[in-house]
């Protein structure tokens, strides 16, 4: 996928992953995946099918340093399946990753906050 087509949705936890103990930096991450695999789960039942190439390229990648979490379609035509609104599925939809994100933004958010309550106790 072109990294110049990404869509972003930043949930701002003001967290220095190099300021935690490894306890609340292993449950900052493990909620950050659990997060965006939440996204990513509805992001696939919304993206379109024919043969199942594009869902099954869909993948989370976790930047253990910076404590981030993207969701990325790895086919040469992801973005144009994703950003096109003129063209026809009958199966799934344009915006597929957009629209989960929007839609899962606020479970995301209690996901992670969950592990954060838990690392932090």
């Amino acid at each position: 996928m072109s990294r110049d087509a990404v869509a972003r949705v930043d949930l701002d936890i003001k967290v220095n992953p190099a300021e935690l103990n490894a306890r609340q930096r292993a449950a900052v991450l493990a909620g950050l995946r659990h997060a965006a695999e939440e996204i990513r789960t509805y992001a696939q039942q919304l993206t379109p099918k024919d043969k199942g190439v594009l869902r099954a390229s869909a993948e989370v990648v976790i930047d253990r340093d910076e404590a981030v979490a993207a969701i990325s379609y790895n086919t040469e035509y992801a973005v144009y399946q994703h950003e096109r609104l003129d063209l026809h599925h009958p199966v799934g939809e344009a915006k597929f990753l957009e629209k989960a994100m929007l839609a899962k933004a606020e479970d995301a958010q209690a996901i992670l906050a969950k592990y954060l309550r838990e690392a932090f106790k």
